[in-house]
């Protein structure tokens, strides 16, 4: 069973929804979504946040803050510890595989659409 706590960080319902099945089959239930990557750090950077890991889902391409944007606060924040990230996203593009590589919390780059062995190669990095 996965130790850490799951947030999923994307502007697309339908995505969220198809993953939340997925991760229901997986028998993980208890998670936190954010349409916002600001609202996901301010969540992160609150008091209301417990000092746990976490394993994010995080889209790159989202209004406001975007997924690149959102993983250069986490690397420059004091205090935000043990995170992994599993950046989501459809672009197809090599330059956006190198970027994810350059950031230390990121555990792999997935393409969408994401299936059950997408989840299951996450998890098998996070135990």
């Amino acid at each position: 069973m996965l130790s850490k706590k799951i947030l999923v960080i994307d502007d697309d319902p339908i995505f969220c929804f198809i993953l939340q099945k997925l991760l229901s089959k997986h028998d993980l239930n208890a998670y936190r979504t954010f349409h916002l990557a600001t609202d996901a750090f301010t969540f992160l950077t609150s008091m209301d946040a417990p000092q746990e890991e976490y394993l994010i889902f995080l889209d790159i391409n989202m209004p406001v803050m975007n997924g690149w944007e959102f993983l250069d606060l986490i690397q420059k924040t004091n205090g935000i510890n043990s995170i992994q990230v599993a950046v989501i996203t459809s672009s197809i593009d090599p330059a956006d595989q190198e970027k994810a590589r350059s950031y230390s919390c990121v555990i792999d780059l997935i393409k969408k659409p994401v299936d059950s062995m997408h989840l299951k190669h996450i998890f098998e990095q996070t135990l």
